[in-house]
């Protein structure tokens, strides 16, 4: 919609700044030509690596606490039964570095 706006002359490119959580694969186009800035994603190895260190940890009665390092990931905010690992942002310049 926003790109059709630009070319009929309704608004102008870079009037609307459009940012998500979206697959890069699915955006990229729309991040190259401008019309979405930034995209935010989790990194899904981090993501599967964090959570099968968890269940290791809980299946060894380990507390699983805020700030904990997990290697290769680093530290993780845990909040109640949530962990979070952070995110990405996917811009231009590199949105061509992600394969999914």
């Amino acid at each position: 919609m926003v790109e059709q706006a630009v070319k009929a002359g309704t608004i102008e490119q870079g009037q609307i700044a459009i940012t998500g959580i979206a697959v890069p694969s699915v955006v990229k186009n729309y991040i190259e030509s401008g019309t979405i800035k930034t995209d935010i994603i989790w990194d899904p190895g981090k993501l599967a690596y964090t959570t099968v260190y968890i269940l290791d940890q809980l299946a060894q009665g380990k507390e699983i606490t805020d700030g904990m390092e997990i290697p290769n990931v680093g530290a993780v905010k845990v909040d109640g039964q949530n962990v979070f690992i952070g995110t990405l942002e996917v811009t231009s310049e590199n949105v061509g570095s992600f394969d999914f």
